[in-house]
């Protein structure tokens, strides 16, 4: 079973930046790849920790 939820429009992922998105009380980075479909991860790198954002 999927959820799906509303983050704002897909063009604004789309400026080759990573976005720091704060959704269902977790911290994530939302960015577009190359061929312009959008991911969203966990925004703290697991192995250093950094923020990806």
């Amino acid at each position: 079973m999927s959820d799906w939820y509303c983050l704002g429009s897909a063009d604004d992922y789309r400026d080759g930046k990573p976005h720091a998105v704060r959704a269902f009380d977790t911290d994530l980075v939302a960015f577009s790849d190359r061929a312009g479909v959008i991911h969203l991860l966990d925004s703290r790198c697991p192995h250093m920790g950094a923020d990806l954002s």
